[in-house]
């Protein structure tokens, strides 16, 4: 029978499901795109009154950078107190956290709720208060990924790139601390990130000793990416020697003195498309091997915020011990 010869309230009942049936496909498509389950998510929590309201204070900062010879984004969470006249002596430790490619430092803020985790850990007492820092990571590569190094060439050809990764390990470190109330010590700064970020911590850690003594790498890699988005960042022809230089799993190939000290926390989702969990378990044992102390965890989840959310949480309860042995809590 021919469409034109239907029954109007037939072919009615036929396009609404129709109608239907393609919304559900469109919203089952976008349902896979992790900031549309994210912000979903915050909507819900908000419309239902569970949101975490933050206790402590989240600025906006602007941090000059002589690497890069312009000044730099961050978003910096202070923790309750520390602007009251009874905390005013008060140090803290300070965690910071990169952002993947592509990203913002708002992501850490919005989508991994850093300072609702960390508050409810306090609140638990399973946590010391600390300060969170998340950069801006913006580098030359595709959609502003930087791979958190100083890239050897500019996109223009001439002149080296952006220094991002001095900005990070040096720059931010030394603004940070001269502008707030923290332990000024490797032993009390954590450096952390998701995907190109987890690459970024622990590439930045292990180049620039002495900054950083504890690292989160959550769903990160250990091989310098010479594709996609980051392929600008290299320069299109990078020698092996350079890569090598900026891939852990290269050049951790046994102890170092100046590593000593270095706790790691590697974590990867079962459920993840590629080979993170595989590539993880094998950097662990390499990090064993020149004996850096880590631990390296799989949980349920895919390349998500509904993964790393739960693994900063992990990680920050494992390091909560390490800050205490610092007197993290103690007024100085």
């Amino acid at each position: 029978m021919k469409w034109s010869a239907w029954p109007a309230p037939r072919r009615r009942i036929v396009k609404a499901g129709a109608i239907l049936f393609a919304l559900a496909a469109l919203c089952a498509g976008l349902w896979q795109f992790d900031w549309v389950r994210q912000n979903v998510q915050l909507k819900w929590l908000a419309i239902t009154g569970q949101a975490w309201r933050v206790r402590g204070e989240v600025r906006t900062v602007s941090v000059w950078s002589p690497a890069l010879g312009a000044s730099r984004r961050a978003i910096v969470y202070t923790p309750p107190g520390y602007h009251s006249d009874v905390d005013k002596a008060r140090r803290y430790p300070v965690l910071y956290l990169l952002h993947g490619a592509p990203g913002s430092p708002n992501d850490w803020f919005r989508y991994g709720r850093a300072p609702e985790v960390a508050e409810r850990l306090v609140e638990q007492h399973r946590l010391s208060p600390m300060i969170i820092v998340c950069p801006d990571g913006d580098g030359d590569g595709y959609m502003g990924d930087s791979e958190y190094i100083d890239a050897p060439v500019s996109p223009s050809g001439k002149g080296p790139g952006k220094q991002v990764g001095t900005f990070v390990a040096r720059d931010l470190p030394a603004w940070i601390d001269a502008h707030y109330r923290t332990i000024v010590s490797p032993s009390a700064r954590i450096l952390g990130g998701v995907s190109t970020g987890g690459y970024g911590a622990v590439n930045l850690a292990l180049t620039h000793p002495g900054v950083f003594e504890t690292v989160f790498s959550f769903s990160g890699y250990y091989d310098a990416a010479q594709s996609g988005w980051a392929r600008p960042v290299w320069g299109y022809h990078p020698t092996a020697e350079s890569l090598n230089a900026q891939s852990p799993q290269d050049y951790v190939t046994g102890p170092r003195p100046e590593w000593a000290g270095i706790w790691m926390y590697l974590g990867d989702g079962r459920n993840e498309r590629g080979p993170y969990a595989a590539e993880g378990d094998a950097f662990a044992k390499k990090l064993h091997s020149a004996g850096i102390a880590c631990d390296h965890v799989e949980m349920p989840g895919r390349h998500s915020w509904d993964l790393w959310r739960p693994q900063l949480r992990d990680a920050l309860i494992r390091v909560n011990g390490r800050l205490a042995g610092l007197g993290a809590d103690s007024r100085h």
